[in-house]
């Protein structure tokens, strides 16, 4: 079992005993620390807020596509390949795709490649290209390609800069 607060629990065994430096671009929130600073237990002081390396608001864009049917329903993953095809003919980008598994990449792989055939865009699926580091190498060296991989395609890869333009869960 978990506590409901690990701050007390952090406060008695660590921060008592040991001088703690938290570093993460996700901490501050509106250039505050305090929210987290207050469910980790570290008092105003031990918090130190350096500017951020990104511009999230200017870089950063969420969009949700709330016309798609359930994950149950027939059309989902052909809905969900159109929306991956219109981005992808948008103008040159590499775009990241992570879907839940290696079925629903090929899935989605089916019906991508026909929409995109005729133009100059990669399309690369783990489980049907190659595995996640070769299909990335590949990705890096192309101005426009999409990429499908599992929920873990990234772990352990190391993506810097502009990696890639568009990231699209599934």
């Amino acid at each position: 079992l978990v506590p409901a607060s690990v701050a007390p629990l952090l406060q008695q065994q660590l921060y008592s005993s040991a001088t703690v430096v938290a570093l993460a671009q996700s901490m501050v929130f509106e250039g505050s620390a305090n929210y987290l600073a207050s469910r980790l237990g570290m008092s105003a002081f031990d918090v130190v807020v350096t500017p951020a390396v990104h511009d999230y608001h200017a870089q950063g864009l969420i969009v949700t596509a709330s016309d798609l049917p359930g994950v149950q329903h027939p059309q989902y993953f052909k809905r969900v390949a159109d929306v991956i095809a219109a981005l992808a003919k948008t103008k040159p980008r590499r775009m990241l795709v992570l879907s839940p598994s290696y079925g629903s990449n090929k899935t989605l792989y089916a019906f991508v490649i026909p929409q995109i055939a005729d133009l100059s865009i990669e399309l690369l699926a783990q489980s049907v290209s190659g595995g996640r580091h070769k299909i990335a190498a590949r990705a890096a060296k192309q101005q426009h390609a999409v990429i499908l991989g599992t929920m873990q395609f990234w772990k352990d890869l190391e993506l810097f800069g502009d990696a890639f333009d568009i990231m699209v869960v599934v």
